[in-house]
């Protein structure tokens, strides 16, 4: 579901509850021009509509309407703030989704139809109450299958749904630390779909500026992508190999893998508590992984993905401390 109006729902409060004049201020020939609803462009603007999505969607601050205006809602002119001052207290009551939304893109998700039906009500009230004005060309209701955030959604778990996926892997080799560094950006967000990413990424995040200056010559780069080709696939040994050549042939031979497995990310099954988890856990010389997984069918499918490089003091650990490391630093925290 997604919202009408977006930032145009939140009324601004006072004069002495807006920013500054220069702010909200349009200066025209036909006179000076002020902003009675939020605008786009103001850098708090996304915190504070997140804000009240939030508390509209978990009932926990109600809004007075003023007098004379039964339709819109603005906060108490008296605190003298056009934003709720302080931290909502929590009531006890839940989100009527059982989750936050993202600004005004709202996930309605449910384990049956009478269940979503409830949800839906629920969040119909929430939005009249609220004055929240819904866009019914734009949204969707009762679908098997969404796309949410870069994401599919659907009852059969969470899927990786790049905007243009072809971009990533038909991208080649990066010449310099900024377009390494934007191409690893672009993969974090689907990290947890990757597994053993941090074993991968790792070797690539240590390349520096001066090591793409040394290999600035295409005669080279060409030579250290044919090594690379040719090599067996091994990343077990250190990430900074003394020999330079040896460590662009892991770069090289890190980077294909990783462009490999966002293009064949697996489908990430929801958790069912009634089901029995199990957690797979890898570690070598310097990173550790673990997947969790549960059984459908007699065929276990990953939940999740985690890995992280070894900080230099637990670089001395065992094999079976590494494993715990793996196990608290991850699944223990519920990340």
């Amino acid at each position: 579901m997604v919202l009408l109006a977006g930032y145009g729902e939140w009324i601004l409060g006072s004069d002495d509850d807006r920013p500054r004049e220069s702010d909200l201020s349009l200066h025209h020939p036909f006179g000076l021009f002020e902003w009675n609803r939020m605008p786009f462009g103001l850098k708090n603007v996304p915190q504070i509509y997140q804000r009240m999505l939030d508390n509209a969607l978990n009932g926990f601050t109600k809004i007075p309407r003023l007098e004379g205006d039964p339709v819109s809602k603005q906060p108490d002119l008296e605190t003298n703030s056009d934003v709720i001052p302080d931290e909502p207290k929590d009531d006890g009551k839940k989100s009527v989704l059982g989750r936050r939304s993202y600004i005004d893109d709202i996930l309605i998700t449910a384990e049956s139809w009478d269940h979503l039906c409830d949800r839906v009500e629920s969040l119909l009230d929430v939005c009249d109450e609220w004055n929240l004005s819904i866009s019914v060309v734009r949204s969707f209701w009762g679908k098997d299958q969404v796309e949410y955030l870069g994401h599919k959604v659907s009852s059969n778990g969470l899927e990786a749904n790049p905007k243009n996926l072809s971009a990533l892997t038909d991208l080649p080799f990066p010449g310099s630390l900024r377009a390494m560094q934007s191409f690893l950006g672009s993969l974090n967000y689907y990290s947890k779909f990757i597994e053993d990413y941090a074993i991968y990424a790792a070797v690539l995040y240590e390349l520096q500026e001066v090591a793409f200056a040394a290999m600035s010559k295409p005669e080279d780069r060409s030579q250290v992508q044919n090594l690379a080709a040719a090599a067996d696939d091994d990343l077990e040994g250190a990430r900074d190999p003394a020999d330079a050549d040896l460590r662009w042939i892991r770069a090289h031979k890190s980077f294909t893998k990783l462009k490999e497995k966002v293009a064949s990310t697996p489908i990430l099954r929801h958790f069912q508590p009634e089901l029995q988890p199990v957690v797979v856990v890898y570690a070598n010389v310097w990173a550790i992984s673990a997947a969790l997984m549960q059984e459908h069918g007699a065929v276990f499918h990953p939940v999740m993905f985690a890995s992280r490089t070894l900080k230099s003091n637990e670089l001395n650990y065992g094999i079976v401390e590494k494993g715990g490391a793996g196990l608290t630093s991850r699944f223990g925290s519920g990340t």
